[in-house]
């Protein structure tokens, strides 16, 4: 494997959208584990403020993982939070990671939760949020294991059942 990380840009939308087609079919009974984005949704992920961080190996994009600053809009995580936070909240959402099933196992997903909470405390987010299906054992234990806490479970993306997980940031809020 020669793996490498870099931004993306709306110039790798077509390669999103294949390996999305990728995890998708590797997936065929547990889809319903990740939530299917449209190419505008991904579109809009790829523009400031929001990261994307793709993994290749040589010039394969493998993988994915997106932090997006959606504050006020119906994918902010933060508006229906049950528990009580310090105020101010800033929050951004670990809003995705998917790899294609061959690097399942390489440390995938920890390595840009890794990356991706650097960026959000680099650029003041206080709490970082993220949904997973409670189904998806591997996801929420790196999730879990990262200081994430369930605050709600409850119907998203037209009717799947997910946790809302939060994770206060260093220097930020306390839960």
């Amino acid at each position: 494997m020669n793996l490498r990380i870099e931004p993306l840009t709306n110039k790798h939308l077509d390669q999103i959208m294949l390996l999305q087609d990728q995890v998708f079919e590797d997936l065929k009974e547990n889809a319903s584990i990740l939530r299917r984005n449209t190419r505008e949704m991904f579109d809009l992920c790829l523009r400031n403020p929001n990261l994307t961080l793709g993994m290749y190996d040589k010039d394969a994009l493998i993988g994915i993982a997106i932090l997006v600053d959606v504050k006020g809009s119906e994918e902010d995580l933060s508006l229906h939070l049950q528990k009580e936070y310090c105020l101010p909240v800033r929050p951004v959402n670990f809003k995705l990671a998917m790899v294609k099933k061959e690097y399942y196992g390489i440390g995938f997903q920890k390595t840009m939760l890794i990356l991706l909470e650097k960026v959000a405390r680099e650029r003041g987010y206080n709490l970082m949020c993220a949904t997973v299906s409670p189904k998806n054992i591997h996801s929420k234990k790196n999730l879990l294991e990262f200081g994430f806490v369930v605050d709600h479970t409850e119907e998203k993306y037209g009717g799947l059942l997910r946790d809302v997980c939060v994770k206060p940031l260093e220097g930020g809020i306390e839960i």
